[in-house]
């Protein structure tokens, strides 16, 4: 076959299609196989190509190649045999066929909107050759994007500004209510605020390479390492959010410091140097731990946020049983904080999936999946954002909620909450007033043996799974 591995191909063509730079000089390849593809653009109509090649030997047995999709996806079933019978008898495969001689150099303008693949077919014996490559990719008006490419720079531009919007909004709730933030509002400002950047680091290295037809490597290494201090903040994040950092614990430790950091390092780690390392033996590996690092992170979030609904809720069960209304108190305002962000991180995993189908499906207009991609990650934080932004009353402490009916619905497999967590025959709770500590062993309801949560106000201690000690006075 042409190419006889097809998953040698899908990753060729996602190295080529990440491939940034679309202005090369003096671009040294060397290969032995029958086929090799050189590299492949998106033009409009009118766009140009200048391909120059030359070769370290002098044989007439290869050809050139330019092909349009359709063309190029033709010859991907056919045999190499038959391939060079045609082209030696002048049968035209593709828009440019020609046979070295010695070497190459072609100018032509794209007659219609369409991809190119550009590659170099060895019809005579096999052995190690080395071309040296100047090549020029350009469509109408100077602009050295791909076809997929060209919205990236107006795309990242008007999601910045629709997470500044945010971040104004995010900064006149914080105000209004500034007196009852904690660490977690904080955090979540900073994440904002450095997205803002990212965003802006995107639009500056799209724009760039629109303009001048190369990466600036200055910029795409600040870039690079920007996304990754950022990425450790965001998913450091969502484990502390999960692990009850700032909600019912006031700070985590070194064990749970370890827990969090390490697989989001693994992350980050195996995650970068995949995309260098891809196609070899060790970005297999490289594939391996990313996938293990993504599983336990996701186990992490859901296993420990459904461990501090379970903790809460009975919690909240033995609140009704000193007494005292539940949803009146301040830990069923964290009951529900926990149950709202378990709902966005699974809108967020579901979403995420549906790009990645996506992803595969449309090949030709990349754009879309990066819109799509930018548009899961504003829902997520849009929903994290409104779930635990400050409101009147603080939620986390220990001002109580205005009083209203519950909604009667079925909760996870317990009773109804107006049946467990309301009864009007039960004492209000107000401020200052004591709420059950909860010190209990139940391997079923909880996985920890002891758990002890109290109520969390800004003089509070409080911790889940172990005691803190008290201060000296």
């Amino acid at each position: 076959m042409f190419i006889k591995n097809k998953l040698v191909l899908l990753l060729v063509l996602t190295f080529v299609v990440s491939t940034n730079c679309l202005i090369f000089k003096d671009l040294k390849i060397t290969t032995n196989t029958e086929a090799f593809l050189l590299d492949t653009f998106g033009f409009q109509k009118g766009g140009s190509s200048t391909m120059k090649i030359k070769m370290n030997k002098n044989r007439n047995d290869f050809w050139y190649l330019d092909c349009l999709e359709n063309q190029y996806k033709g010859l991907v079933l056919e045999e190499d045999t038959k391939i060079c019978s045609d082209l030696t008898k002048n049968k035209t495969l593709c828009l440019v066929q020609q046979e070295f001689n010695p070497d190459i150099d072609i100018k032509r303008k794209a007659q219609k909107e369409d991809y190119e693949y550009f590659l170099v077919i060895n019809c005579g014996k096999k052995e190690e050759i080395t071309f040296t490559l100047d090549y020029t990719f350009v469509n109408p008006d100077g602009q050295y994007l791909s076809l997929g490419q060209i919205p990236y720079p107006y795309l990242y531009l008007v999601f910045g500004s629709v997470w500044c919007l945010l971040l104004i909004i995010w900064f006149v709730n914080w105000y209004t209510h500034r007196d009852q933030q904690i660490k977690l509002h904080r955090l979540l400002t900073v994440i904002l605020i450095a997205k803002i950047v990212k965003l802006f680091f995107y639009y500056t290295e799209w724009n760039y390479l629109s303009k001048k037809g190369m990466d600036n490597y200055a910029l795409l290494i600040a870039r690079a390492t920007y996304t990754c201090i950022f990425d450790f903040i965001f998913y450091t994040t969502l484990l502390m959010i999960a692990s009850g950092w700032s909600i019912i614990k006031p700070r985590l430790s070194f064990k749970e410091h370890l827990r969090i950091g390490l697989p989001v390092l693994s992350l980050i780690l195996s995650k970068e140097l995949q995309l260098y390392f891809e196609l070899s033996w060790f970005g297999f590996i490289l594939l391996i731990i990313l996938a293990f690092s993504y599983f336990y992170i996701l186990r992490f979030v859901f296993e420990y946020t459904n461990y501090n609904i379970r903790s809460l809720q009975f919690q909240l069960l033995m609140i009704r049983d000193a007494g005292i209304r539940p949803i009146t108190t301040p830990i069923y305002s964290k009951y529900q904080l926990f149950r709202k962000y378990k709902t966005s991180l699974f809108y967020y995993i579901c979403l995420s999936i549906l790009v990645y189908g996506l992803s595969i499906v449309i090949v030709r207009y990349r754009w879309i999946i990066g819109m799509c991609s930018l548009i899961v990650d504003l829902i997520l934080y849009i929903g994290i954002g409104f779930t635990f932004c400050l409101r009147n009353y603080n939620e986390l402490f220990d001002d109580p909620p205005p009083l209203e009916e519950p909604v009667n619905r079925t909760n996870d497999g317990y009773e109804q909450l107006k049946s467990d967590y309301d009864d009007n025959n039960l004492e209000t709770w107000v401020q200052g007033m004591p709420l059950p500590r909860v010190e209990r062993s139940d391997e079923e309801l909880l996985p920890e043996s002891v758990v002890y949560i109290e109520n969390v106000g800004k003089k509070n201690k409080v911790d889940l799974g172990h005691e803190v000690p008290q201060e000296k006075k």
